[in-house]
């Protein structure tokens, strides 16, 4: 004898699941229609599958930051119309050699990610103007580097075993724009002095002793070099041939610049011997943007107390801001016994100087 079974009920549909299908399915419509792949911070352990959908010729952007990628699939080199991909702040360690063939690449920021080789490939890129390496794990740059004749920006601050900028960094004959912090360099290369665009070098914490004077010579439109936290004096600096003709270059072409302090910015050694840090002042009232609430507080409090015991009034500025020369020296030199360096304002501020001159 058979039993009747009870009736079944309906099952009710996964409400996440569905929402989470309705909005794949919309951002594909949405990626497909503009050619602008967006996926930073999503937790993505690898590139959206849902990529695959949209035509490679399609793509003009790709920003996949901020997330747990391991590995760029080859297919990338298929899109030959991209423009910009964005990989930082991911955990990739290589990238496929497929990367080169993507033809209209203007940028590429490979920034924070564990990298310590890149392919041969990747410097055949032949519209190239920006490329960011910094904070990987690389031990050297690649002498091909000097293959992307439009590369304008060039990054390869924060990998520390960073010893040397390769000679083949000549042939990037539009760089404008070098940046090499935080790493174990040695000294810049001489081959700086035949890149005729070159605007600003930023090298700060390594381990420069010295600057060629054939970068002081023939880099006719370089403004500023920024060599905060490097074991190089002022003295060296002075004496090295070609500073003063520099120098004086700088005061004809832009004289702006030029009455806010030196070119070359340099830090600890001066300070040790109690000397005002040249070039400091320039920087510390370039970014801030006003005073510092606290400081400013604290000294209109200082200022106020003294006036009602004394009857006076106190019309210099006070301490810390941005116009007293004491105020500046002493806040760099207290940014330099926390750290041992300047903050990364002075990078920053260099280059916002130039963009306004």
């Amino acid at each position: 004898m058979q039993r009747n079974k009870p009736p079944s009920t309906p099952t009710t549909p996964d409400l996440k699941v569905e929402k989470r299908m309705r909005s794949f399915s919309k951002r594909t419509e949405l990626w497909e229609r503009t050619g602008v792949i967006q996926a930073q911070s999503a937790n993505l352990s690898a590139f959206p599958s849902e990529l695959r959908r949209v035509p490679p010729k399609k793509v003009r952007i790709v920003d996949v930051s901020k997330n747990k990628i391991k590995k760029v699939p080859s297919y990338v080199g298929q899109m030959v119309y991209c423009n910009r991909l964005g990989l930082s702040s991911n955990r990739l360690q290589r990238l496929p050699p497929s990367i080169g063939l993507m033809e209209s690449l203007r940028v590429l920021l490979l920034d924070s990610n564990r990298l310590e080789e890149l392919p041969e490939e990747l410097f055949m890129l032949p519209k190239l103007e920006r490329l960011s390496l910094a904070n990987n794990k690389l031990t050297k740059v690649p002498r091909s580097v000097g293959s992307l004749k439009t590369l304008k920006y060039l990054d390869v601050s924060g990998n520390r075993k960073l010893k040397n900028i390769t000679s083949g960094i000549a042939g990037c004959k539009s760089l404008e724009e070098l940046r090499c912090c935080d790493c174990a360099v040695q000294k810049l290369p001489v081959d700086c002095a035949k890149l005729e665009h070159l605007r600003l070098i930023t090298a700060e914490n390594n381990r420069i002793e010295a600057v060629a004077s054939a970068i002081f010579l023939y880099c006719e439109r370089l403004q500023t070099i920024a060599l905060y936290g490097n074991p190089i004096d002022l003295h060296t600096v002075e004496k090295t041939k070609g500073y003063k003709e520099w120098e004086a270059r700088r005061a004809a072409h832009w004289p702006d610049a030029a009455k806010k302090g030196p070119g070359v910015l340099l830090g600890s050694k001066a300070e040790d011997r109690g000397e005002e840090p040249r070039g400091a002042s320039v920087l510390w009232s370039g970014d801030v943007g006003g005073k510092d609430k606290k400081t400013e507080s604290d000294n209109d409090r200082r200022r106020d107390g003294r006036n009602k015991g004394e009857g006076k009034t106190d019309s210099s500025p006070p301490v810390g801001s941005p116009t007293t020369s004491s105020g500046v020296s002493r806040n760099v030199r207290k940014q330099g016994r926390a750290g041992g360096q300047v903050s990364p304002q002075v990078s920053s501020g260099a280059a916002s100087r130039l963009k306004n001159d």
